[in-house]
């Protein structure tokens, strides 16, 4: 138990490593439903909180509202849910967010969504409630076990495993909420997509991240290196890791790798996401791990690191940012802030018959108990209107818009975002899938997976422990 809990919290440091040194700001294919598992760590965002929260509202507020919503006063707490033909009162003048840690509390978009609904509602508070739970997979159980025993004490809540929610129907359906889904609608497609289940609108993005790859343009010229433009295979991954193995400066000893020190567990993740999008199915209870495509995967995952083609840091070694050594670097582009001129980005690979592109999302929810849902759900505008802006179609209107931009990502990104990057990280969003699983079962099978690698089970242990987890996790259901 120890040791998973040591393997979690070194995942949720490194999603939140990435956003805070990425240099960015800021994670369905088919129709109206994600039909498969994954929610997504928290990022940090490079806007300078400060700065943010000075800056000045504008016309936020007036934007995202009805001309029936703007006609009500403020002063008789009555607010309009958007389609409905009368205006419903809010029971209270308060609405409590429910999360579980500190960055929510601490992070610029939300300080900026408060200060937007203060500055519109100047006689309503908003509170932030912590989960007490401190095990793996435990703070959702906890706002399930709440809400189905008819909690009221919170009206929205945040999580980056959503599964949990769909399955015990713990969410409130925001379909009708038609300015709200007009703010989403604004976003890339894939963004509404992975926001849907079963034709109901289960929750908005607190936050969006896509994890790529930067390519140190200077070591594969000098290495003679072409990466792909596109999308590619773990097995082109792997050729690849081969040849970028050299030695940069005449010593005898290759010193160079394909993707920087540290690279397991993003690369993990990636391919974990992208085999559970196409092999678990936690709401049939279906899962497939112990077959031979997986086995070959594990194989080839291990391969990497056998044959020193990557490697990990090793005892008292420091991590270098942007390694001059490696091919390839981290990223978590929660925005086109970080998409300048001097960026080529590259893809994950992608696993055989994988047909989405995994990326995360964190999200907030209603409580369907609670008793402000139309305040919630104000807030919930307010929140997407300025996120949004992030996400603008071209350069131009994202300068036009974004008031709250921090405009010096710009200069660590190497200026302002490229029409090829934009395009890039929009066909990730669009064509990508967040996959919905439950947190423990993650931890699982990363586990197992790392336990293989380091020689400790073999592939075919490794992939019967993983399905009789599996098993484990839908009989307790």
């Amino acid at each position: 138990m120890y040791r998973r809990v040591i393997v979690f919290v070194l995942l949720v440091v490194f999603a939140l490593s990435l956003a805070a040194c990425s240099g960015s700001q800021a994670t369905g294919q088919t129709g109206d439903v994600i039909d498969d598992p994954e929610g997504a760590q928290v990022s940090a965002k490079t806007i300078d909180t400060e700065k943010l929260l000075s800056t000045p509202l504008k016309q936020e507020t007036q934007q995202i509202t009805s001309k029936a919503e703007n006609k009500q006063p403020e002063s008789e707490g009555i607010i309009n849910k958007s389609g409905l033909s009368k205006p419903i009162k809010s029971s209270g003048d308060t609405i409590t967010i429910y999360t579980n840690g500190q960055y929510l509390i601490g992070s610029p978009g939300f300080l900026y969504a408060k200060k937007l609904f203060q500055k519109k509602y100047p006689d309503k508070i908003i509170k932030v409630k912590q989960g007490s739970s401190k095990v793996i997979g435990g703070y959702d159980k906890e706002v399930n076990k709440k809400i189905m025993a008819g909690d009221k004490d919170f009206d929205i809540f945040f999580t980056s495993y959503p599964s949990s929610h769909l399955r015990n129907k713990t969410y409130y359906d925001l379909s009708d909420y038609t300015s709200l889904v007009s703010a989403l609608k604004k976003m890339q497609s894939g963004i509404g997509k992975n926001c849907t289940y079963k034709n109901t609108v289960f929750g908005v993005p607190f936050d969006i991240a896509v994890l790529s790859w930067q390519l140190n343009e200077n070591l594969a010229k000098k290495l003679g290196i072409t990466v792909p433009e596109g999308s590619w295979t773990l097995d082109q991954f792997y050729d690849l890791a081969k040849k970028a193995r050299k030695d940069s400066d005449g010593d005898g000893k290759a010193d160079t790798y394909l993707a920087e020190v540290g690279s397991r567990t993003p690369l993990i993740l990636n391919v974990i996401d992208q085999y559970n999008a196409m092999h678990l199915d936690i709401f049939n209870k279906k899962a497939s791990y112990n077959n031979a495509q997986f086995i070959e995967i594990l194989k080839l995952l291990k391969k990497l690191y056998s044959e020193d083609l990557l490697r990990e840091l090793k005892p008292g070694e420091k991590w270098v940012r942007d390694d001059k050594n490696a091919l390839l670097w981290h990223r978590r582009e929660t925005g086109y802030d970080g998409l300048g001129r001097n960026r080529r980005i590259v893809y994950y690979p992608f696993i055989q018959g994988s047909k989405s592109y995994p990326f995360e999302i964190s999200y907030f929810i209603m409580n369907k108990n609670s008793q402000n849902k139309e305040l919630a759900a104000e807030f919930m505008q307010l929140h997407l209107s300025s996120y949004s802006k992030r996400l603008s179609p071209s350069i131009e209107q994202y300068y036009k818009e974004n008031d709250a931009a921090d405009k010096s990502a710009f200069i660590k990104g190497g200026g302002a975002p490229t029409k090829k990057n934009m395009d890039l990280f929009d066909n990730l969003i669009n064509y990508g899938k967040v996959t919905l699983q439950d947190e423990d079962m993650l931890v699982t099978v990363f586990d197992r997976i790392d336990d293989y690698i380091e020689g400790k089970i073999s592939a075919e242990e490794a992939v019967k422990k993983i399905e009789q987890k599996a098993k484990m996790i839908f009989n307790g259901r």
